[in-house]
């Protein structure tokens, strides 16, 4: 575990996610829990921490850390269609504008050369 933390602490381009993974590494290296290790810094989430060390206490880590992603996947895939969702209605908001501003353009000669007249 301590040197998938290495490693991971490595690969993130986050400073602040990098130093509490540092950070943790250190702890876990030291003797602590992971739960307590990884709530020190006070960067990752409760629902993470707990599970963390329902994981360690159960000795199914490995199981834990599938669901917490398959979790995390599902809130991205939720967070993706609600975005989805609410830019569909201001893009054909921001098109219509477009094509209004382009028919006036259009128009507007028309109309004045016939005032002129």
């Amino acid at each position: 575990f301590v040197q998938a933390l290495q490693l991971v602490a490595q690969a993130m381009p986050n400073l602040v996610l990098r130093d509490a993974l540092q950070q943790c590494e250190q702890a876990i290296a030291a003797g602590r829990d992971i739960g307590p290790a990884l709530a020190g810094p006070g960067v990752f989430p409760e629902p993470v921490i707990r599970i963390m060390e329902v994981g360690q206490a159960t000795g199914r880590l490995d199981e834990m850390l599938e669901r917490l992603a398959v979790d995390y996947d599902l809130q991205v895939q939720v967070v993706t269609q609600r975005l989805v969702a609410l830019l569909e209605p201001a893009m054909i908001l921001l098109l219509a504008g477009l094509i209004g501003c382009i028919v006036l353009a259009v128009i507007l000669p028309y109309l004045e050369a016939g005032n002129v007249l």
